[in-house]
């Protein structure tokens, strides 16, 4: 059920990024969870109570994962790539922003994504990676 004007196999591999399509996966470190690791600043903005989304079907989880790409409408047309759509979930301050350095903080919680640098190349790259284990060309 894509809701959204963004790709919807970009969106679904950001979902297999994220939580390998699991809507019950839970980071225990920072509590994300879902489909999209919701943060629970995030699931309060969406008005979701955070605990109940890791008891949620995929089908049910979604509409909230649309609410949420709905939310970033206005970068409709500068995410066409999937570096940048993954951004809306992974770090949207960096959406557009090729020249973007990341905070320490997101590096030390990220430390399998900047493996090569602190940069948007260093994403690129570890999205690429992914891309590759995946066995998938998007």
């Amino acid at each position: 059920s894509n809701k959204t004007k963004f790709n919807s196999s970009h969106i679904l591999f950001v979902m297999w990024m994220e939580s390998k399509i699991n809507p019950g996966a839970i980071n225990e470190k920072s509590n994300a969870r879902g489909l999209i690791q919701f943060m629970p600043k995030t699931s309060k903005s969406l008005n979701i109570d955070h605990s109940s989304l890791t008891k949620m079907d995929a089908a049910t989880q979604m509409k909230y994962v649309d609410r949420y790409f709905n939310t970033f409408q206005k970068y409709y047309g500068k995410c066409d790539n999937i570096y940048d759509l993954y951004l809306i979930v992974f770090y949207p301050k960096a959406i557009g922003k090729h020249d973007f350095v990341f905070p320490q903080y997101v590096i030390d919680d990220n430390k399998g994504v900047f493996t090569s640098g602190n940069d948007y190349e260093a994403f690129t790259k570890y999205v690429d990676r992914q891309m590759i284990s995946a066995g998938i060309g998007i």
